[in-house]
């Protein structure tokens, strides 16, 4: 089950970088400057951490021992 998250969870990655790769280009093309790619790239973290809040809101440890 672990071995198929990381690799949904690197398909994802994947698919996400090829993308913005396309993204990032005519981004510089159009504006020939790095501050709108720093700026997403910064809150990039905090969007994804906001749609982890999202989907599992309340984080409980797991009782191992039965």
């Amino acid at each position: 089950m672990v071995g198929t998250v990381v690799g949904i969870g690197g398909v994802a990655g994947m698919i996400g970088s090829f993308f913005y790769s396309g993204i990032i280009g005519e981004t510089l093309q159009r504006t020939g400057q790095y501050w709108v790619l720093f700026a997403v790239g910064a809150s990039a973290y905090l969007v994804a951490l906001g749609i982890i809040h999202l989907l599992m809101p309340r984080m409980t440890p797991v009782n191992l021992e039965q």
